[in-house]
């Protein structure tokens, strides 16, 4: 059966369906001035890699590369990378605390199909209808949704008991494909995470259908508003908001300082806050 992928109504954007076997996509023109946080995602922060490697191992799988860590069997999360990739050794490492941490198993795709990720080196971006077109490209997010039911989902299943929970995590950008993914009729996930959210309006948070976790940065907008969206839902109660002053956008990923004592206690905090929330909800 075909899984109806509702995206919610954005008054600049047609919406034009898209159908594929699995899933009936809605793609719609991306809205960076109404987008909550997007200026400091595309502004904030001096990312970095640290080229740690992390522990888990890199799996290719039709013709994709995936990050999987972990051997939690009763429990899957897909971690969305942020717009530098999942080459980026903080990343990596956020994933291996929080598979252990969540006794899990983490898959964290390359959602770039096959494009470059953002380069470390133009950030911030010189030129924003550049970044604009590649976000609108490389890092469609209705096409990264879609890549996760198509492809990730059936690659993280096989490593997991067949009656796992599915969960969702992702790193600035990659926001916006879990809360698609959280507002999709029929979703395979219980509940999204977000830490420093990007490019998410109030119009896609009231669409979600779980329970969702937003953690975002000293330097982010408030989202505990965004939370209020769901105050009639049945799973509210189950939501969780939580703001980490003292360090900015992107910290539990390529802008974060994993050297720094101050940064890395933030860090463990959000790992354990997330892994909290994936064990009451997955």
């Amino acid at each position: 059966a075909s899984i109806l992928f509702k995206a919610p109504a954005v008054a600049t954007g047609k919406l034009l369906p898209v159908v594929s076997q699995r899933v009936l996509l809605f793609t719609r023109k991306i809205c960076l001035s109404n987008a909550m946080a997007t200026e400091v995602c595309c502004s904030s922060g001096s990312p970095s890699n640290n080229s740690n490697s992390g522990s888990g191992s890199i799996v290719t799988d039709s013709g994709v590369r995936n990050y999987i860590t972990g051997s939690g069997k009763s429990r899957g999360l897909v971690l969305i990378h942020d717009i530098f990739g999942l080459d980026i050794g903080q990343t990596r490492q956020f994933a291996d605390d929080l598979a252990a941490k969540a006794e899990a198993t983490v898959v964290m795709p390359d959602l770039f199909h096959g494009g470059e990720a953002w380069s470390l080196v133009r950030f911030p971006p010189p030129d924003k209808t550049e970044f604009g077109n590649w976000l609108s490209t490389t890092a469609n997010a209705d096409k990264a949704a879609k890549a996760i039911l198509d492809q990730t989902v059936p690659l993280l299943k096989h490593r997991i008991d067949p009656s796992a929970k599915l969960a969702l995590l992702g790193f600035c950008w990659g926001a916006k494909p879990a809360m698609l993914l959280a507002a999709a009729a029929g979703s395979p996930f219980t509940c999204a995470a977000s830490a420093h959210p990007a490019f998410l309006t109030a119009d896609l948070v009231r669409a979600v259908r779980m329970p969702i976790a937003l953690l975002p940065a000293s330097d982010d907008p408030d989202m505990q508003k965004l939370l209020e969206e769901l105050r009639d839902q049945p799973f509210y109660s189950r939501c969780v908001h939580r703001r980490y002053d003292g360090v900015s956008h992107g910290f539990c990923a390529a802008r974060g300082d994993r050297n720094d004592a101050k940064q890395m206690e933030k860090i463990l905090d959000a790992r354990d806050t997330l892994a909290k929330f994936f064990i009451d909800n997955a």
